[in-house]
Parts: C-alpha cells; sequence; structure tokens
C-alpha cells in the first residue's frame, strides 16, 4: 500500500506579532513547530528546515492572485480576493504565503491542492477524485475566517518530491463548492 508522504506545516501569522508555528501532519492533525515531538523524528529536518527558513524572512519568488472559479464554483461576494506567494523550489516541501479576503466571516473552508492528469504533480498527489480517478487531489487544511472574512498564514507543505503543475482551491465545507483559486501554478519540490 503506497502511503502519501503528504505533510503540511503552518505558521499562523498575526498583524505585529511574531508567528505561532505548527507542523500538520496530515488533514488537521497540528504539533507545535518549536517544540516537535520526538515520535515525529524523521521529520526533524523538514520543521528545522522550514523554521530556518521562515525566520530569515526570506521573500517569495512568485505572486499570482486567487479568483472566483467558473461555473462550477460559487462566488461568496464580489470583494472576496486573495492571493498566494510561494518559492519555485524548495526540499520536501512546498512553501507559500496565502492570503484571503472577503469570504463569509467566522467560517470554515478546506484547502486544497488538485492536480490534472495532463499535468505534472497529478500522480504525486495522494488522493483520487472519486468521480475522476486519473485526477488527484490533497486536502491540507481546513481553516476558519476571522470577524472579517479573511485569513492568513505561511505554509510549508510536505509532498513527494518531483515537479508540480497544480491548482489550489479554497472550498466552502457546507456544501465544497469552491469559492476562490488559482488555476495552475508551477513549483518543485527537492
Amino acid at each position: 500500500m503506497k502511503l502519501p508522504l503528504s505533510l503540511a506545516l503552518l505558521c499562523l501569522l498575526t498583524p505585529a506579532v511574531h508567528s505561532q508555528q505548527k507542523a500538520i501532519l496530515g488533514p488537521n492533525e497540528y504539533i507545535e513547530l518549536d517544540t516537535p515531538k520526538t515520535e515525529y523524528a524523521e521529520k526533524r529536518a523538514l520543521i528545522e528546515s522550514l523554521n530556518e527558513h521562515f525566520s530569515k524572512n526570506i521573500p517569495f519568488e512568485s505572486q499570482m492572485p486567487l479568483e472566483h472559479p467558473p461555473e462550477w464554483g460559487k462566488t461568496v461576494s464580489p470583494e472576496s480576493t486573495g492571493s498566494i506567494h510561494f518559492m519555485r523550489s524548495f526540499p520536501q516541501a512546498f512553501v507559500g504565503h496565502l492570503s484571503i479576503e472577503g469570504l463569509a466571516p467566522n467560517h470554515p473552508y478546506r484547502l486544497t491542492l488538485n492536480g490534472n492528469p495532463e499535468r505534472k504533480g497529478n500522480d504525486l498527489l495522494p488522493t483520487p477524485v472519486p468521480w475522476l480517478p486519473d485526477e488527484r487531489f490533497y486536502d491540507f487544511l481546513d481553516i476558519t475566517t476571522d470577524d472579517l472574512g479573511s485569513y492568513e498564514s505561511t505554509l510549508g507543505i510536505r509532498l513527494t518530491a518531483g515537479e508540480y503543475d497544480v491548482r489550489i482551491y479554497v472550498k466552502d465545507t457546507e456544501d465544497w463548492k469552491i469559492v476562490l483559486y488559482r488555476d495552475f501554478f508551477e513549483f518543485t519540490v527537492e
């Protein structure tokens, strides 16, 4: 049985306050990044690499807007928007900063990487889409927006090494409709 190597590491950012850092070892399975437990020793190299990278405030190499989806999604508000800033390449992980504004306040959403069988990295994502088994995805984090409908975080998502050309989705957990997305962007996990 092939086990997915997916691991998301999350650094929650708050304005003018040093960020709280958490490791997400699977969908919503958290540990504190600054005090990794011994049972996660095999992931220590990645955790230390991300801690070092984040502490240096290294600028992200690329930025892309998140957009309203086509007819297969839904628009929460005409003002809803977002962006993803990211590193083009990083050892063991995709590293990026996600900003979202104008969604429903205090509402749960799910973040997803989604592939396409015709593009790089699809076969490296862990889960097949039930009605499209050649297309794969990774639901990596459930989030809740703040009182203004915003969310912001810096993410290190452990993925299988390789080249990726995938989408990122923000999905409403009430009906699983996509409310914001970035259609295909490329990065490499070393």
